[in-house]
């Protein structure tokens, strides 16, 4: 019998939520998964929710990881794939058809003229390089923190960048996802991220809807007869 822990942060709701729920969804698949608040125990196959608990004990392993979603709701949806040295490996590659509610796809801009930064948690120092190098090739450049690096309001809102800018340049920033599904032209400096080298949006998207799960598709074990 395969052995499964998942491991949760007993502090965080959202995470002990989808930890009961993707419990129910090994169960109905044979399995049994233990929900622990250890952050190092022995098992078969490793489930670690949230990228602040638990990840870094476990780095070694091939684990599946569940993550910040890319789109919808955050508190109800995860995204989850099989983490092997540091990649996520969604299993998603030239899926047949969307699952569940996509997000609509914005007309993409037609030039590219006014680009913005987005910093993700931590990447301040590195994109006050990139704001350098953009402003050799753009005419405006925005530059937007993450929220937790912020200590102030945001001069523009996203909707307002949306509108003004042609193009969204970042790091490992999960925004970035937003920023095509506006229309934007995208620049990632994480070579691993979802949002580099898309050639067909429409495809990339439909890739996409099979990265995350619900609370609801967990239970069910859905994520189970798509990964494991």
């Amino acid at each position: 019998m395969v052995s499964v822990v998942i491991h949760a942060n007993p502090a965080l709701q959202h995470q002990q939520d989808f930890a009961v729920a993707m419990a129910q969804g090994f169960k109905a698949h044979g399995l049994t998964a233990r929900i622990t608040p250890q952050r190092r125990c022995e098992a078969d196959l490793h489930v670690v929710l949230g990228p602040w608990y638990a990840l870094k004990e476990n780095q070694h392993q091939r684990i599946l990881y569940a993550d910040r979603c890319f789109y919808g709701d955050a508190r109800w949806t995860i995204s989850l794939g099989w983490r092997d040295k540091g990649i996520r490996d969604f299993m998603n590659r030239g899926m047949a058809a969307a699952k569940g509610s996509i997000p609509r796809l914005a007309p993409r801009k037609a030039q590219c003229r006014h680009a913005v930064i987005f910093a993700d948690y931590g990447e301040i120092n590195q994109a006050r390089h990139w704001v350098v190098d953009a402003r050799e090739q753009y005419e405006q450049v925005y530059f937007r923190e993450h929220p937790d690096d912020r200590h102030s309001p945001y001069f523009y809102t996203l909707d307002e960048l949306w509108k003004r800018c042609d193009v969204a340049i970042g790091g490992t920033s999960t925004v970035l996802v937003e920023a095509v599904l506006n229309g934007l032209h995208v620049e990632t400096y994480d070579p691993y991220h979802v949002c580099r080298d898309i050639s067909d949006r429409q495809q990339w998207l439909t890739d996409l809807s099979w990265a995350q799960w619900t609370i609801d598709e967990c239970a069910a074990g859905a994520f189970v007869e798509h990964l494991l």
